[in-house]
Protein backbone atom coordinates (compact mmCIF):
# COMPACT_ATOMS: atom_id res chain seq x y z
CA UNK A 1 0.00 0.00 0.00
CA UNK A 2 1.42 3.34 -0.92
CA UNK A 3 1.13 6.64 1.24
CA UNK A 4 -1.42 7.76 -1.09
CA UNK A 5 -3.52 5.19 -1.12
CA UNK A 6 -3.94 5.32 2.88
CA UNK A 7 -7.51 5.55 4.18
CA UNK A 8 -8.23 9.45 4.88
CA UNK A 9 -9.98 7.42 8.32
CA UNK A 10 -12.27 4.25 8.80
CA UNK A 11 -15.61 3.76 8.56
CA UNK A 12 -15.80 1.67 11.84
CA UNK A 13 -13.04 3.32 13.74
CA UNK A 14 -10.63 1.30 15.80
CA UNK A 15 -9.83 4.87 17.83
CA UNK A 16 -9.91 5.01 21.45
CA UNK A 17 -8.06 8.24 22.25
CA UNK A 18 -5.78 10.33 20.70
CA UNK A 19 -3.34 12.16 22.52
CA UNK A 20 -1.04 15.18 21.56
CA UNK A 21 1.76 15.99 24.54
CA UNK A 22 4.71 18.28 24.50
CA UNK A 23 7.66 18.11 27.19
CA UNK A 24 9.58 20.63 27.81
CA UNK A 25 12.02 22.47 30.32
CA UNK A 26 11.74 25.96 31.43
CA UNK A 27 13.10 28.49 34.59
CA UNK A 28 13.29 26.18 37.91
CA UNK A 29 12.95 28.89 39.93
CA UNK A 30 8.89 29.38 38.37
CA UNK A 31 6.15 25.98 39.77
CA UNK A 32 4.97 25.87 35.97
CA UNK A 33 2.41 23.15 37.07
CA UNK A 34 0.56 25.54 39.48
CA UNK A 35 0.91 29.00 37.10
CA UNK A 36 -0.04 27.16 33.92
CA UNK A 37 -3.57 25.28 34.68
CA UNK A 38 -4.98 28.96 35.40
CA UNK A 39 -3.72 30.70 32.56
CA UNK A 40 -4.88 27.77 29.75
CA UNK A 41 -8.21 27.45 32.00
CA UNK A 42 -9.09 31.32 31.48
CA UNK A 43 -7.74 31.68 27.65
CA UNK A 44 -9.99 28.47 26.97
CA UNK A 45 -12.74 30.34 28.29
CA UNK A 46 -13.30 26.89 30.11
CA UNK A 47 -15.93 27.42 32.74
CA UNK A 48 -18.56 28.83 29.95
CA UNK A 49 -17.77 25.96 28.35
CA UNK A 50 -18.58 23.54 30.88
CA UNK A 51 -14.86 22.83 31.84
CA UNK A 52 -13.63 22.01 35.58
CA UNK A 53 -10.72 22.33 36.70
CA UNK A 54 -9.37 19.30 39.14
CA UNK A 55 -6.24 18.57 40.89
CA UNK A 56 -4.42 15.28 40.54
CA UNK A 57 -2.11 13.01 43.02
CA UNK A 58 1.26 14.23 41.78
CA UNK A 59 0.08 18.07 43.23
CA UNK A 60 1.26 16.96 46.40
CA UNK A 61 4.68 15.99 45.21
CA UNK A 62 7.44 18.16 46.01
CA UNK A 63 8.88 20.03 43.27
CA UNK A 64 12.30 19.23 44.12
CA UNK A 65 11.18 15.23 44.15
CA UNK A 66 9.44 15.96 40.91
CA UNK A 67 12.42 17.89 38.93
CA UNK A 68 15.09 14.71 39.65
CA UNK A 69 12.62 11.36 39.43
CA UNK A 70 12.43 10.75 36.03
CA UNK A 71 9.26 8.74 36.98
CA UNK A 72 7.87 11.78 38.33
CA UNK A 73 9.06 14.51 36.15
CA UNK A 74 6.24 14.30 33.50
CA UNK A 75 3.38 13.74 35.17
CA UNK A 76 0.20 15.31 35.62
CA UNK A 77 -0.56 17.98 38.30
CA UNK A 78 -4.18 19.18 37.03
CA UNK A 79 -6.73 18.64 34.95
CA UNK A 80 -8.90 20.45 32.80
CA UNK A 81 -12.22 18.66 31.70
CA UNK A 82 -15.85 18.76 31.04
CA UNK A 83 -18.64 16.04 30.45
CA UNK A 84 -19.70 18.07 27.51
CA UNK A 85 -16.69 17.60 25.42
CA UNK A 86 -14.46 14.87 24.70
CA UNK A 87 -11.30 17.10 25.48
CA UNK A 88 -9.11 17.15 28.15
CA UNK A 89 -6.13 19.11 29.12
CA UNK A 90 -3.27 17.62 31.50
CA UNK A 91 -0.60 19.69 32.93
CA UNK A 92 2.43 19.20 34.79
CA UNK A 93 5.76 21.00 35.52
CA UNK A 94 7.36 19.65 32.38
CA UNK A 95 4.36 18.84 30.15
CA UNK A 96 1.13 19.63 28.79
CA UNK A 97 -1.12 17.23 26.61
CA UNK A 98 -4.65 17.81 24.85
CA UNK A 99 -6.44 14.73 24.79
CA UNK A 100 -9.41 13.92 22.81
CA UNK A 101 -11.39 10.57 23.69
CA UNK A 102 -14.66 9.07 21.86
CA UNK A 103 -15.68 10.75 19.96
CA UNK A 104 -13.04 11.33 17.61
CA UNK A 105 -14.02 14.37 15.21
CA UNK A 106 -11.43 13.87 12.81
CA UNK A 107 -7.93 15.34 12.18
CA UNK A 108 -8.35 18.47 11.12
CA UNK A 109 -10.41 19.13 14.46
CA UNK A 110 -8.04 17.66 16.33
CA UNK A 111 -5.16 19.50 15.13
CA UNK A 112 -7.15 23.03 15.07
CA UNK A 113 -7.31 22.68 19.15
CA UNK A 114 -3.28 21.97 19.21
CA UNK A 115 -3.17 24.56 18.05
CA UNK A 116 -5.38 26.73 19.58
CA UNK A 117 -3.67 25.44 22.87
CA UNK A 118 -0.04 26.27 21.51
CA UNK A 119 -1.63 29.71 20.95
CA UNK A 120 -2.59 29.84 24.43
CA UNK A 121 1.32 28.39 25.90
CA UNK A 122 2.30 31.03 23.88
CA UNK A 123 1.11 33.74 25.86
CA UNK A 124 2.21 32.39 29.20
CA UNK A 125 4.57 34.88 30.95
CA UNK A 126 7.98 32.54 30.68
CA UNK A 127 9.62 30.61 28.03
CA UNK A 128 9.22 27.29 27.01
CA UNK A 129 12.88 25.53 25.84
CA UNK A 130 14.10 22.29 24.99
CA UNK A 131 10.50 21.12 23.88
CA UNK A 132 9.85 18.06 22.34
CA UNK A 133 6.32 16.82 21.18
CA UNK A 134 4.85 13.80 20.61
CA UNK A 135 1.46 12.71 18.85
CA UNK A 136 -0.10 8.92 20.60
CA UNK A 137 -3.43 6.68 18.98
CA UNK A 138 -4.58 4.64 20.70
CA UNK A 139 -7.16 1.61 19.29
CA UNK A 140 -9.23 -1.25 19.97
CA UNK A 141 -9.57 -3.73 18.08
CA UNK A 142 -12.60 -5.93 18.88
CA UNK A 143 -12.27 -9.79 18.90
CA UNK A 144 -15.32 -9.90 16.72
CA UNK A 145 -13.79 -8.19 13.85
CA UNK A 146 -9.78 -8.54 14.46
CA UNK A 147 -10.12 -12.44 16.46
CA UNK A 148 -6.32 -12.76 16.53
CA UNK A 149 -3.01 -11.52 15.66
CA UNK A 150 -2.67 -13.28 12.57
CA UNK A 151 -3.53 -13.08 10.16
CA UNK A 152 -4.97 -9.39 10.54
CA UNK A 153 -1.64 -7.87 12.47
CA UNK A 154 1.53 -7.90 10.94
CA UNK A 155 3.23 -8.97 13.91
CA UNK A 156 5.23 -12.80 13.82
CA UNK A 157 5.88 -13.83 17.15
CA UNK A 158 7.28 -17.46 18.04
CA UNK A 159 8.92 -18.56 21.06
CA UNK A 160 10.97 -21.53 20.20
CA UNK A 161 8.57 -24.41 18.69
CA UNK A 162 5.51 -22.03 20.14
CA UNK A 163 3.81 -19.66 17.34
CA UNK A 164 2.23 -16.70 19.12
CA UNK A 165 -1.27 -15.82 17.72
CA UNK A 166 -4.34 -16.36 20.34
CA UNK A 167 -1.74 -16.46 23.11
CA UNK A 168 -2.11 -13.75 25.95
CA UNK A 169 0.43 -11.16 25.29
CA UNK A 170 1.45 -7.65 26.24
CA UNK A 171 4.45 -6.33 24.60
CA UNK A 172 6.21 -2.67 24.10
CA UNK A 173 8.60 -2.06 21.69
CA UNK A 174 10.37 1.26 20.68
CA UNK A 175 11.08 1.45 16.72
CA UNK A 176 13.16 4.51 15.36
CA UNK A 177 12.75 6.50 12.25
CA UNK A 178 14.91 9.43 10.90
CA UNK A 179 12.08 11.65 11.97
CA UNK A 180 10.57 10.14 15.29
CA UNK A 181 10.74 6.91 17.22
CA UNK A 182 7.26 5.17 17.58
CA UNK A 183 6.94 3.79 20.99
CA UNK A 184 4.25 0.70 20.08
CA UNK A 185 2.49 -1.07 22.64
CA UNK A 186 0.02 -4.30 22.09
CA UNK A 187 -1.67 -6.05 24.47
CA UNK A 188 -4.33 -8.86 23.87
CA UNK A 189 -6.70 -9.80 25.40
CA UNK A 190 -8.10 -6.84 26.82
CA UNK A 191 -11.27 -5.72 27.35
CA UNK A 192 -12.65 -1.82 27.45
CA UNK A 193 -15.66 0.12 28.97
CA UNK A 194 -17.73 0.65 26.18
CA UNK A 195 -20.50 3.16 26.63
CA UNK A 196 -22.73 1.32 23.32
CA UNK A 197 -24.87 -1.52 25.03
CA UNK A 198 -23.87 -4.00 22.05
CA UNK A 199 -20.17 -2.94 20.69
CA UNK A 200 -17.74 -5.69 21.74
CA UNK A 201 -15.66 -4.71 24.36
CA UNK A 202 -12.83 -7.88 23.80
CA UNK A 203 -9.99 -7.53 21.36
CA UNK A 204 -6.68 -6.07 20.89
CA UNK A 205 -5.23 -2.27 22.10
CA UNK A 206 -2.39 -1.24 19.40
CA UNK A 207 -1.16 2.04 21.31
CA UNK A 208 1.43 3.65 19.23
CA UNK A 209 3.12 7.16 20.57
CA UNK A 210 5.14 8.84 18.12
CA UNK A 211 8.00 11.10 19.37
CA UNK A 212 10.45 13.66 17.35
CA UNK A 213 13.80 12.67 17.83
CA UNK A 214 14.61 16.05 17.95
CA UNK A 215 13.98 18.80 20.99
CA UNK A 216 12.59 21.79 19.27
CA UNK A 217 13.80 25.42 20.53
CA UNK A 218 10.67 27.08 20.81
CA UNK A 219 6.74 26.59 20.52
CA UNK A 220 6.45 27.72 17.19
CA UNK A 221 9.03 25.20 15.91
CA UNK A 222 6.86 22.43 17.61
CA UNK A 223 3.88 23.63 15.49
CA UNK A 224 5.63 22.79 12.56
CA UNK A 225 5.78 19.11 13.24
CA UNK A 226 2.38 18.97 13.63
CA UNK A 227 1.38 17.54 10.61
CA UNK A 228 4.54 15.07 10.22
CA UNK A 229 3.88 13.32 13.41
CA UNK A 230 0.38 12.87 12.72
CA UNK A 231 1.51 11.35 9.00
CA UNK A 232 4.62 9.63 10.54
CA UNK A 233 1.93 7.95 13.18
CA UNK A 234 -0.37 7.22 10.68
CA UNK A 235 1.29 5.61 7.60
CA UNK A 236 3.09 3.44 10.49
CA UNK A 237 -0.70 2.12 11.99
CA UNK A 238 -1.42 1.21 8.26
CA UNK A 239 1.74 0.22 7.05
CA UNK A 240 3.27 -1.78 9.81
CA UNK A 241 0.33 -2.98 12.23
CA UNK A 242 -2.46 -3.71 10.17
CA UNK A 243 -2.96 -5.74 7.23
CA UNK A 244 -4.40 -4.94 4.25
CA UNK A 245 -7.88 -7.65 4.93
CA UNK A 246 -7.75 -5.97 8.23
CA UNK A 247 -8.11 -2.72 7.01
CA UNK A 248 -11.05 -3.65 4.74
CA UNK A 249 -12.77 -5.39 8.01
CA UNK A 250 -12.84 -1.54 9.14
CA UNK A 251 -13.91 -0.03 6.17
CA UNK A 252 -12.03 2.31 4.68
CA UNK A 253 -12.89 5.68 3.43
CA UNK A 254 -10.93 7.93 1.22
CA UNK A 255 -12.48 10.98 1.39
CA UNK A 256 -11.24 14.35 3.19
CA UNK A 257 -14.30 14.88 5.55
CA UNK A 258 -13.39 13.32 8.42
CA UNK A 259 -9.82 12.06 8.47
CA UNK A 260 -8.38 10.30 11.45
Amino acid sequence: MEVKDLPAYLERSPLVEAIWEIRFNVNPALSIGDLLPGIVFVHLDAHSKGYVLNQLPFVQIPRDIIDTNENFKFQAKYRIESTKSPYLYHIGEHMVSLNCRKPYEGWGAFKNKIIELIGILKRAPFEFIEVKPSLRYINFLPQNVIPSLSPWLRIKLNIGDFLITMTPLQIRAELPETECTHTVQIVHPAQLVMHEADAENKGIIVDIDSVLNNTQHSLDDTVAQIEMLHAKNKEFFFHQILTEDAIEKFGPKYTEEASV
